[in-house]
């Protein structure tokens, strides 16, 4: 192929990406490689907070103080996004582990935890911050695949 002939493809490429009409998938839509959110340029910024549902806990080790000048610091560094754990796993007499773990048996489940998970999940809606959560993964501290 031409160098002139590449060129134009190039061009022609750039241009359809530019015109096309934003995509709607959820919250969250794109028109060519940019993201928007209401009609609005939305950038995302994101950074991992694993500890949140546990510290979000009423009950020990939950620090909802904390969790709370955490996220407060999170927002005014300008993150509009988070990767955090969902869930996690026991048993919690193993080394390396989240503890307490959201499911400390197979089937069993820590109710503090799951309230934890839900005043965190609370809390970054209360700023503004979207959440990718995680619900299994190879780590072994939070008991992952590999432990079961």
């Amino acid at each position: 192929m031409d160098r002139n002939r590449r060129q134009r493809r190039c061009r022609q490429r750039r241009r359809r990406g530019r015109e096309q009409p934003a995509l709607d998938h959820g919250l969250y839509h794109h028109k060519g490689t940019q993201f928007a959110e209401a009609g609005k340029r939305y950038v995302f910024v994101g950074t991992n907070f694993w500890q949140g549902m546990n510290l979000g806990a009423s009950t020990s080790p939950g620090d909802r103080a904390r969790l709370g000048r955490e996220l407060d610091r999170l927002q005014t560094l300008g993150i509009t996004n988070v990767r955090a754990m969902a869930a996690s796993e026991g048993p919690d007499t193993e080394p390396y582990r989240t503890v307490p773990s959201l499911m400390p048996q197979p089937g069993v489940y820590n109710e503090q935890v799951f309230q934890g998970l839900d005043y965190f999940l609370d809390q970054l809606s209360q700023r503004g911050i979207r959440v990718v959560m995680v619900l299994n993964n190879y780590w072994e501290w939070t008991g992952g695949w590999p432990s079961m």
